[in-house]
This record gives structure tokens, sequence and C-alpha cells, in this order.
């Protein structure tokens, strides 16, 4: 679900940025899809389980 949201949120970007410039329309669509990448990463860092136990 977190992807599809971020896969929606890099879409919307693309087409709220139709008429613009195509590389200005890459690099907003890439810095966004990268932001998503970062935070979907970042969630599931921090909803992983870990045992402060040593092994």
């Amino acid at each position: 679900m977190l992807m599809l949201g971020g896969a929606g949120v890099t879409g919307l970007t693309g087409y709220f940025t139709r008429t613009a410039p195509t590389a200005v329309q890459f690099l907003a669509m890439g810095v966004v899809g990268l932001l998503c990448i970062f935070g979907s990463a970042y969630f599931d860092h921090r909803t992983e389980p870990r045992d402060e136990t040593p092994s």
C-alpha cells in the first residue's frame, strides 16, 4: 500500500508538471520518486522488530 501511495504521488507530480519542459518534469518526478523510496525505507526500518538480547 505504501508503494502504491508513492507511485501515486510520483504520478501526480508528473501530471501537475505536464506543461513544464520535459527535463523539469523528469527532474521533479525523479526527486519525488527518490523521496518516496527513502520514505518507504525509513518506514520499513522504523517498524522492523528488534531484539535487544545479544546472539
